[in-house]
């Protein structure tokens, strides 16, 4: 075996290339050093908005409060950045936010992600050996290979060849490499045909191959990982392992391996399909049901709670769930039997079950197995204790009820017999979900049908008027606009809505129609509201509660407009070619996308032609 390839690139900002620690080492590869990336510097502003930087790149991802990793092109910037001697490549590179400083990662990666917070370190890499034109992990072929790059040492390290992408956390990176990829017959069976799953710790750098034929389930605590093998073929036969990096142990589970994950990100707790364990472990009698199983990092062991459900909401402490009245032993709505479905919470510290009095209609099968009756729970978000739910409490009910559940007493309060959540439709992107529930208030819009709530002259159900719920006092305010359920959100205290005009019956942006949807924002701890008078779209409360932010039409188009509620201050900066503001703006700074082949952007960088693409990051 021969030493992985290395460089000290000449770059303005001391990045260097030490490939270490690999698996498998690789051949002796010699390139050039790559050149200095070029961040064009912004033009001068003298009021408003000041761009920071455009950079050479077609996206942008936030990776925390203070760093942008970017998809850098290397033929829009003319530099080798890589230093494989052209300029075809994709290059990642992190910009700092207060400067616009820019660290390039010196590799043709076809992905590129963040170990995660609360100190982001490493990038995990996904590298196309054949774009790089080296065989950084000595598997003999040019292919995918998973690598981690140190961000505060500028080194790279090559793992192995990664067929299958790579997951990773705080701690861990996990990959799965095919058997003949790293020519070893990891299981002893005479071939080289399985797929091995591997884990590099990104501090220690040791890596691991945990055997063959294993599903990933998920991380847990600092870095552990589980994972897990189900054969249909032989039920009850199937296991769940747990691989500690630290101590370079692993801990047999006793779990089936068909066991459900819905956050893998930091697995608490699962749920484990009886029929695949063979087990009645809720003591009914059957093997037809899926129950709620926690795990403990700390001890690496499992607790079956007999709760039997089919899927919970993750708290901070605590599940929110579905179950039976027999698993709970109390007849909740004293209709003379235990059939019917109750909202339950169970906290994760002590496992004590707490009831609530919102029953639900179940649907009952022949092996013992249930469901909840179609369409029965819509969408629920929680805060603290609080838990707001849209459900269907009877198939008599021709629309949900909003209910708010304490869960720490089991009861409820009906907010609303015909409402849906505000927001619950709006699509999801990239790095942030909508809410509409914070840490102190609930949004939700409710349909006329008593009284004109909104000041038109009208009561009409098409009218959705924005109400507010603060969670300690129960008192609601009805804000009176008559806004777009899909744009309505809460953060930080900050709710934000589109209103519509012609539901309002008013000309709020002054352009002579009510064809408009114009965003508005208000501060519920002071009861400040802004109305934007412009037309717009996609508003979104940014962090903190002051900042909103939304695309606002203007006869060129559209420009990310942002607004603070506090100050009054209004700034816009160019938004063409972009799909959704969410994953541009990160406090008082935006990454906006430009296409130069947008006819509304042009030649950015005067080399005469409208075929590059840019992200611009600005500051507000």
């Amino acid at each position: 075996m021969t030493p992985s390839p290395s460089f000290s690139p000449q770059l303005a900002f001391a990045v260097s290339l030490v490939l270490a620690g690999a698996l498998v080492e690789p051949a002796t590869a010699q390139r050039a050093a790559p050149a200095r990336p070029t961040a064009m510097p912004a033009s001068a502003a003298a009021a408003g908005p000041h761009l920071i930087r455009r950079y050479p790149a077609f996206h942008a991802r936030w990776n925390n409060d203070t760093t942008l990793t970017l998809s850098g092109i290397e033929s829009i910037a003319g530099h080798d950045l890589n230093g494989d001697g052209d300029i075809l490549d994709g290059i990642p590179m992190i910009a700092d936010l207060a400067t616009g400083a820019l660290q390039v990662v010196p590799r043709a990666a076809v992905s590129s992600y963040w170990t995660g917070d609360p100190a982001p370190r490493f990038i995990a890499l996904t590298t196309n050996e054949l774009a790089e034109g080296v065989d950084l992990d000595g598997s003999g072929f040019l292919s995918l290979v998973a690598e981690v790059f140190d961000t505060r040492t500028s080194t790279i390290r090559t793992i192995v060849t990664a067929e299958s992408g790579v997951a990773m956390s705080r701690g861990s990176l996990y990959t799965q490499a095919l058997e003949d990829s790293l020519g070893q017959d990891v299981n002893g069976d005479g071939f080289l045909l399985d797929a091995v799953d591997i884990v590099h710790s990104f501090l220690t750098g040791h890596t691991r191959l945990l055997g063959v034929g294993q599903n990933f389930l998920g991380f847990a605590g600092d870095g552990q990982i589980l994972l897990g093998r189900f054969d249909p073929t032989t039920l009850g036969t199937g296991f769940v392992t747990a691989y500690d990096p630290t101590d370079d142990s692993t801990t047999p589970l006793p779990l089936s391996g068909l066991v459900q994950v819905f956050d893998n990100s930091d697995v608490r707790w699962l749920l484990e399909v009886e029929g695949a364990a063979l087990q009645d472990m809720n003591g009914d009698g059957d093997t037809a049901d899926r129950v709620i199983v926690t795990y403990d990092s700390a001890t690496r062991t499992v607790t079956n709670t007999g709760v039997d459900t089919d899927w919970a909401l993750e708290t901070e402490d605590a599940l929110h769930f579905v179950t039976l009245e027999s698993t709970l032993g109390v007849d909740s709505n004293g209709d003379g039997d235990m059939l019917d479905g109750v909202f339950t919470r169970l906290d994760l510290d002590t496992g004590v079950l707490t009831s609530s009095d919102v029953v639900l209609e179940i649907d009952h099968h022949p092996d013992g197995s249930w469901d909840i009756i179609p369409g029965g729970v819509g969408p629920m978000q929680a805060a603290g204790p609080w838990l707001y739910a849209s459900v269907w409490l009877s198939p008599a009910s021709l629309t949900r009820t909003l209910v708010v559940i304490d869960t720490t007493t089991g009861v409820s309060e009906v907010l609303s017999t015909d409402a849906e959540p505000a927001g619950s439709t709006l699509h999801l992107t990239y790095q942030r979900l909508p809410r509409w529930v914070d840490d102190r208030w609930a949004v939700w819009l409710q349909p006329e049908s008593t009284a004109d709530l909104n000041g038109d002259g009208d009561v009409d159900p098409a009218d959705l008027v924005l109400h507010v719920r603060e969670h300690a006092t129960g008192t609601v305010q009805v804000i009176p606009f008559a806004c777009r359920g899909h744009e309505t959100w809460i953060e930080d205290g900050l709710a934000v809505s589109i209103v519509d005009e012609a539901r309002q019956g008013a000309d709020l942006n002054g352009d002579g129609d009510l064809d408009d949807g114009v965003p508005f924002g208000i501060d519920l701890a002071t009861g400040k509201r802004v109305l934007s008078g412009v037309a717009g779209q996609w508003v979104v409360p940014q962090p903190g509660g002051a900042l909103m932010s939304f695309r606002e039409q203007v006869p060129a188009g559209l420009v990310l407009t942002v607004i603070d509620l506090r100050t009054g201050e209004r700034l816009s900066a160019p938004d063409v070619g972009t799909l959704f503001p969410l994953e541009q703006i990160r406090g008082r700074h935006a990454a906006v996308p430009r296409d130069e082949g947008h006819p509304d952007v042009g030649d950015l960088n005067g080399d005469g032609d409208t075929d590059d693409r840019f992200v611009e990051l600005w500051r507000f």
